[in-house]
């Protein structure tokens, strides 16, 4: 047992003296080990947020028209009725201004500043 642990000291002061004797070489290894530990996380996580900002984007696409001020409500169902037709639409909702504006007050909580 005592030889054991003579041999293991005589080794540990020796890889210490290289250390100490070759600083710049041991610290590229300890940089090169460091990276090849590191890289698999940084990219894990950045494949992570890639997808997270990437899965938006994949939706149908989405087109809003808002209508001129004088436009009637009856006009505006028609224009929406029009629009539904068409093959490239799939869906029409047609938002009157009464109910943008009952929308906005409740979702943004300026309600009492917009009366």
């Amino acid at each position: 047992m005592r030889s054991w642990l003579a041999h293991h000291l005589r080794v540990f002061s020796s890889t210490i003296v290289d250390l100490l004797e070759n600083t710049v070489s041991s610290l590229m290894t300890w940089l090169v080990i460091g990276i090849a530990l590191a890289l698999p996380s940084i990219l894990y996580v950045m494949l992570n947020n890639i997808s997270d900002v990437s899965a938006d984007l994949g939706g149908k696409p989405r087109v809003s028209l808002y209508l001129q001020t004088e436009v009637t409500l009856s006009a505006g169902r028609r224009l929406a009725d029009e629009i539904v037709t068409t093959r490239a639409v799939e869906a029409v909702s047609f938002i009157s201004s009464e109910a943008a504006l009952k929308d906005f007050q409740q979702r943004s909580g300026f309600g009492d500043v917009l009366n």
